[in-house]
C-alpha cells in the first residue's frame, strides 16, 4: 500500500497474510538448489 486509507481501517490479517507469503517466497529463494544461477539473490 502506498498510502494509508483515511476512512477505512485495514485489518491486520491482510498484512500478516501478505508478509507470510513474502516470507515463503524469500525462504524459497534462499534454499540452495542445483540451479543457483536461476535463484534470485
Amino acid at each position: 500500500m502506498k498510502t494509508w486509507p483515511k476512512k477505512q481501517k485495514v485489518p491486520a490479517v491482510k498484512f500478516s497474510q501478505k508478509y507470510a507469503i513474502l516470507n515463503r517466497i524469500g525462504a524459497a529463494n534462499r534454499v540452495p538448489t542445483r540451479h543457483s544461477s536461476d535463484v534470485a539473490t
